[in-house]
């Protein structure tokens, strides 16, 4: 996976935009009026060229919603209540306590709830009279283009929606490239270091380990626009675990096939066509599969502990043997079998009771007065030739 983190940056200048304006100022105290005029109109082609840079790249739709939502919402408690609120206090009231609409109820929503003690009133009553003041106001500019269309009032909240209008609005600052509105935010003084990818040197890569480059080099394009300075890192997996057991099988097969390294490539494939098919061939050598076969889900190895060259019965079968078990953690068991070939402190194989075994539960089985748990399975049952 990929990770982020920030890293001590050193001291940065000030902000690139700030710059053009000073760039043109000429000290000489003898210039003639054109002189001057042409270093005006310079600088008032940089001021323009800074404020569109700055509008764009640093654009908040909200925010400018925000404020003048905050405008109109002065006006109107001017208006209803005579009230002229500090602007700390109205800060404190309107500005910090606007947000998204949660309910559905326009974009923007304001409660009245801190407002209704500087108006001595319930915060439903406010939000409904300053909610009707406000689209007084839009009423009387009915012919200006204003991105907020209505307000409404409920539960003590003012809900704000916006014109479709100002809201696809968006879409031409987007799509006009003069605008600049995509270009990259001033620089921070932040530093910031993206580490993704990290192919495997011995496997193709597939659309997985794609999804993992492509976020982190999302990451750091967003990073890099958003004015940070960005260190992509990518480090190669070329020492591991797959590469041990690529050599392993390849000095086994030179060892066994008495061929040197250039023998055994194979000139039909890539490098890492090669590399990759070596690896999987190594990963089915060492598989724990490859050498043992135990198909029983359940069984276990266990101890003898102790063992009866019959049972005790004096009418069971002489064949019957009862045997005591450790099967880890500290649990014995005792066995009723018919089994031999196994002495005391031997390993053998053991189903515990209330495992599934072959389709059934294992469950404790009377022999003449003795209670067996579990199964002792054959080498037969294990499906191993014993031969």
């Amino acid at each position: 996976m990929f990770r982020v983190k920030s890293i001590s940056t050193k001291r940065c200048s000030s902000h690139l935009f700030l710059n053009p304006i000073n760039k043109h100022i000429n000290t000489n105290n003898n210039d003639n009026k054109n002189g001057i005029k042409g270093q005006s109109e310079d600088k008032m082609k940089a001021s323009q060229r800074t404020k569109v840079e700055r509008r764009n790249s640093e654009y908040d739709m909200e925010k400018e919603v925000r404020n003048i939502g905050a405008r109109l919402m002065r006006i109107a408690l001017k208006e209803v209540y005579g009230t002229q609120i500090d602007e700390s206090a109205f800060a404190n009231a309107v500005k910090e306590k606007m947000g998204q609409s949660k309910h559905g109820r326009g974009q923007i929503s304001v409660p009245c709830f801190v407002l209704a003690k500087h108006c001595s009133s319930p915060p439903s009553l406010v939000a409904d009279k300053l909610a009707e003041s406000i689209n007084s106001q839009l009423r009387s500019q009915s012919n200006v283009d204003h991105p907020i269309q209505k307000v409404d009032s409920c539960g003590g909240y003012i809900n704000m929606h916006l014109s479709t209008e100002y809201l696809g609005g968006i879409i031409g600052k987007i799509l006009n490239k003069e605008d600049g509105y995509l270009d990259q935010l001033p620089k921070t003084k932040a530093r910031v270091m993206v580490e993704y990818s990290q192919p495997n040197t011995h496997k193709a890569f597939h659309v997985g380990h794609m999804r993992n480059v492509a976020l982190g080099d999302c990451l750091v394009r967003l990073y890099e626009h958003i004015g940070n300075e960005v260190i992509a890192a990518n480090y190669f997996g070329d020492e591991g675990s797959h590469v041990a057991s690529c050599l392993w099988l390849l000095q086994k097969k030179m060892s066994e096939q008495d061929v040197t390294l250039e023998e055994l490539v194979c000139e039909s494939m890539t490098k890492g066509e090669w590399l990759g098919t070596t690896y999987a061939e190594s990963k089915r050598w060492l598989d724990l599969a490859t050498y043992t076969h135990l198909p029983f889900k359940g069984v276990v190895v266990a101890k003898v502990l102790s063992m009866s060259e019959m049972h005790p019965g004096v009418d069971a079968s002489r064949n019957y043997r009862v045997i005591t078990l450790d099967y880890g953690l500290a649990r014995h068991a005792t066995v009723v079998c018919t089994g031999d070939g196994f002495r005391v402190n031997d390993l053998v194989s053991y189903v515990p009771v209330g495992t599934h075994f072959q389709g059934k539960v294992v469950e404790p089985r009377h022999f003449k007065g003795l209670v067996s748990h579990g199964i002792l399975l054959s080498a037969r049952e294990l499906g191993i030739d014993p031969s």
